[in-house]
């Protein structure tokens, strides 16, 4: 069992906890479609290897599918089966182009029909909707992900909001539902080809359990399905068979009378809903550029042009049907009027299509013009402008059971009647050629015919299937359900007086005229189909046994078939009226004579002829009308005048007859080269297709592997997170990390305890978080870090009393950028520095709560910034200190020799100025000595800049 496995955004982990449920051995094959966005490298192998046994391998084109085995699409590349074969291209297309799970599904259909297996998982994208529809209208069995247990819901919800779900589970269930699906196979194999799968009853039983089952559906969703294809009813049943683990028909029958849900889902999966945008490109170029020219031609400005879509779906080729239009007459400048009728039986169908709202994947469908014109973004999706939407009517429509539209121009039904039985082709096709206007055209699907309609519709486009009405009889057998007024109506009928309803006298004059004075005729096609009888013709024609036939030449009495076909055959050669005179013919009870005169009749721009075939002199053949005279070739002898003009009879229906022995012949050559050029054509349309489908499906293969490599950074991401966490957690170390404009970027447990913080600082500045990072001289030193060479390092007292090294130097990414500042706390070792003793109001006993910490520039030294502790152990104010030169603060206390030669060399590049210790006077205490690190570092604006911490050594004066 090969099973198709497709997500998005979130998908990896609900594929792990889906590989997590499958036992070993599996007897599957499973394939990983992920929708990518990116294509450098694919550590999927690795990481889905961990939660699996089974073999987890790369897919490789031409590489078989094995039992117990996961194969993943490689990056860039588009992933198809055919029998069970993977094929692996390069993916050419641009990556919002490409639709790479959707093109696995889809070649998952086709390859293993209703064995196939689609299963949906997380994402955000509509990639995979399409292959699920293809799963699902080839029989196969859809599941999807349970939109609660998603990361990302919108794919889910999307597919079964479509009714594109069998079942709706959890990964776990989802893995638990394969196992079955699985066990129910093996235990019923696959049956020959042909045969009907064994139900374990007798035919007889079969076809009751049928019976009970199209019953119950058609009682809830009000359509027959009894006359559709055996073959699709067959594999729908199946479907849901297995589905619920059911083999005999009988137990689904009963299934479904006991519970109408089911019945109601069955329903849904007959109407098979298969479509997207300009389906086959160019069958639609075809009629913007060919047909509806032809429409427009014949049309004055005040009639519309009608279209009918008959089994609509959601409504796409209707709305693509309106954009060929409007294009059209926007070419031909034309101002008709459009009206575009779309009707289906799934009342869900039509509501998507009312609505006008589709998923982004139809981006891929549409030209980029023809999405900026006609569509407006919606959501994730889009929908279709509201002037497209204006045109279009949409209906729940039972096409061989409601009434038909009319006046039409177009009907496009596409796919479609290859689900029907041979019963209702014979019906809805005549019903088409009714709705129709003359010369109206009629769509049908690559393989779809009109069969035995020949005589309703001629062929004029060979490779798209699209016809032209024909003018014929109608054919129609349409079955309306007896109303309970019909009685009423019919009486009401009887008791009319008067005149009937719908008399035309002059009509009725001209009918009387035509059977008194005018030859008897018929009208014909060139198909010699009978259009019109015109007077008497019971001496000439009568019905042949059989099935009835309008056609002339089964009709025609014996004697009159071969000169119709020659004089038919030689008036449409020549397109002037052909009289063949004296015909004998065999009458009711006696031999006739009758003169045959064929009239070729035209219209303008006309696909086919039509004769006027009219029977004039009829009289028995032994007597002479007046005025009657033999043909010039025949000359009576004196003797034996009844033997020389049977001679003569003999001769002319001898030439006759070869004739149309030569016309015949003709005519068959005709065909077979006609029958030769189809054979070759249709062998070229289907290595086209061949290539256009493998072109699909290499196209849409890359999207597949690009979304992987997200995930799998993600989950890489994640476990690194998790190490450096679980590291950093098990240290003492407060690290504070902050992006460029010192904003909270990450913090460690360590500095959430130390400072107070919580989850929502972060992204918040460090001036806003008050004194919970009141660290002395911060804001210099990360300023610093930003901008200067190297780490900077000082030592600080926490606001919980203890000392600690704060380190900070710059962060830097891979690419050796700057986008932050890390810093580091750690515990200073050994006895902490001592506290100055004294009366609580000294100064000192405050200034110890904070180092001393000032910034001034590399040139003059002018003090561009300081802390309280500098404002405290020197005594002065702020407004006295900043701005002002270091060395002429307090009357030049701080005019120091050592200290301007440390600082002069230290901006100079010649020493470094480190532990620097002088005596200085502290403020209300006397004479101390003062331990002073400078750094040298970048200012906002590129110039030097020295930031000085000083420390008070001692507190005691100094005698």
């Amino acid at each position: 069992m090969i099973v198709g496995v497709g997500a998005s955004a979130g998908g990896l982990a609900a594929f792990q906890e889906l590989l997590e449920g499958l036992p070993a051995p599996t007897g599957m094959a499973l394939v990983f479609v992920q929708h990518f966005k990116s294509a450098t490298g694919n550590p999927l192998r690795a990481l889905l290897g961990r939660h699996t046994p089974l073999a987890v391998v790369e897919a490789r084109d031409g590489m078989p599918l094995a039992e117990d085995h996961l194969y993943l699409a490689p990056p860039g590349t588009l992933v198809t089966v055919r029998n069970a074969v993977l094929t692996v291209e390069t993916a050419w297309e641009p990556a919002a182009l490409r639709r790479t799970i959707d093109t696995f599904l889809c070649s998952l259909a086709d390859d293993q029909g209703p064995r196939a297996v689609g299963v949906l998982l997380s994402g955000n994208a509509g990639d995979g909707l399409r292959g699920l529809e293809a799963i699902k209208a080839r029989g196969g069995i859809a599941l999807v992900q349970a939109e609660r247990t998603a990361r990302f819901a919108a794919l889910p919800r999307r597919a079964i909001l479509a009714g594109l779900a069998d079942r709706i589970l959890p990964p776990r269930e989802i893995a638990r539902e394969l196992v079955k699906l699985r066990a129910r196979r093996k235990a019923s194999p696959r049956p020959p080809a042909g045969r009907e799968p064994a139900t374990g009853a007798e035919p007889w039983e079969q076809q009751e359990a049928l019976r009970r089952i199209l019953d119950r559906v058609r009682s809830v969703s009000r359509v027959d399905f009894s006359a559709y294809k055996p073959s699709t009813l067959r594999r729908r049943i199946q479907r849901r068979m297995a589905l619920y683990r059911v083999e005999r028909l009988a137990d689904y029958a009963r299934r479904l009378e006991e519970d109408p849900a089911e019945a109601e889902a069955l329903g849904r999966d007959l109407v098979i809903n298969v479509t997207r945008f300009f389906r086959d490109p160019e069958v639609f170029e075809t009629l913007r550029t060919e047909i509806f020219p032809r429409i427009l031609a014949g049309k004055s400005p005040d009639a519309p042009l009608r279209i009918w879509v008959p089994g609509c779906s959601t409504g796409e080729e209707v709305y693509s049907l309106a954009i060929a239009a409007l294009e059209t007459l926007e070419q031909h400048g034309a101002q008709i009027p459009l009206q575009l009728f779309g009707t289906d039986i799934s009342d869900v169908a039509i509501g998507q299509a009312r609505a006008g709202i589709y998923p982004e994947p139809i981006a891929g469908e549409l030209s980029p013009d023809r999405l900026r014109r006609f569509f407006v973004k919606h959501g994730t999706g889009y929908r279709v402008a509201k002037a497209i939407r204006e045109l279009c009517v949409f209906a729940r429509h039972n096409v061989f059971n409601d009434p038909p539209f009319f006046n039409l121009d177009l009907i496009s039904c596409r796919n479609v009647l290859i689900y029907f039985g041979p019963d209702l082709q014979r019906k809805v096709l005549p019903l088409f050629h009714f709705a129709l206007n003359e010369r109206g055209f009629l769509v049908l699907g690559n393989s779809e015919s009109i069969g035995a309609f020949a005589e309703l519709f001629v062929l004029t486009h060979k490779r798209h299937k699209i016809y032209q009405k024909k003018s014929a009889p109608p054919r129609l057998t349409l079955d309306r359900p007896p109303r309970a007024d019909d009685g009423e109506l019919l009486g009401q009928a009887a008791r009319a007086e008067g005149v009937p309803s719908g008399f035309d006298p002059l009509r009725e004059a001209d009918r009387v005229l035509l059977d008194r004075y005018s030859p008897p005729g018929v009208v014909v096609n060139s198909d010699l189909t009978i259009l019109q009888f015109r007077g008497r013709t019971d001496h000439f024609l009568q019905p042949a046994p059989g099935g009835a036939s309008f056609h002339l030449l089964r009709m025609a009495r014996e004697g009159l078939m071969i000169p119709l076909h020659v004089a038919i055959h030689e008036a449409g050669e020549s397109g002037c009226p052909v009289r063949k005179k004296d015909v004998l013919f065999q009458g009711y009870d006696e031999t006739c004579r009758v003169t045959l005169e064929v009239v070729p009749i035209a219209g303008p721009a006309s696909l086919e002829r039509f004769f006027l075939v009219l029977f004039q002199e009829f009289h028995p053949a032994g007597a002479s009308p007046a005025g009657w005279e033999a043909p010039g070739e025949l000359v009576r002898p004196p003797a034996g005048p009844a033997e020389r003009d049977e001679i003569a009879r003999l001769r002319e229906e001898l030439a006759a007859t070869r004739e149309y022995l030569r016309s015949v012949i003709e005519s068959q050559e005709a065909l077979t080269e006609e029958l030769r050029s189809a054979n070759e054509e249709l062998q070229s349309t289907n290595e086209e297709l061949e290539t256009a489908k493998e072109e699909l499906q290499s196209s849409n293969e890359e999207l597949t592997t690009f979304n992987e490599e997200l995930q799998a950074r993600n989950e890489e991401l994640a476990r690194a997170n998790d190490d450096l966490t679980n590291l950093l957690r098990g240290t003492d170390l407060a690290v504070v990390i902050l992006d460029q404009e010192l904003r909270l970027r990450r913090f460690t447990p360590s500095a959430e305890q130390l400072f107070g913080l919580a989850a929502s600082d972060l992204g918040r500045p460090i001036d806003e978080l008050g004194a919970r990072l009141a660290l002395p001289g911060l804001l210099p030193l990360v300023q610093s870090a930003l901008t200067g060479p190297g780490t900077q390092e000082v030592g600080v007292r926490a606001g919980n009393g203890r000392w600690y090294k704060l380190k900070a130097y710059p962060y830097r990414t891979l690419d050796d950028k700057i986008e932050g500042a890390v810093l580091a706390l750690w515990t200073l070792e050994g006895p902490q520095p001592a506290l100055p003793q004294g009366p609580p109001e000294a100064p000192p006993a405050e200034a110890g709560r904070e180092s001393p910490v000032l910034l001034v520039s590399g040139g003059e030294f002018r003090v561009r910034t300081a802390n309280g502790g500098f404002y405290r152990l020197a005594g002065l104010a702020p407004e006295a200190v900043e701005g002002r030169p270091l060395f002429a603060l307090a009357d030049g206390r701080w005019d120091l020799p050592p200290l301007r030669a440390a600082l002069e060399g230290l901006v100079s590049g010649k020493s470094a100025c480190q532990n620097l210790i002088f005596e200085h006077d502290v403020a209300g205490v006397g004479r101390c000595r003062v331990k002073l690190d400078g750094r040298l570092g970048n200012g906002t604006e590129g110039e030097p800049v020295v930031l000085i911490t000083l420390e008070a050594l001692d507190v005691a004066p100094v005698r």
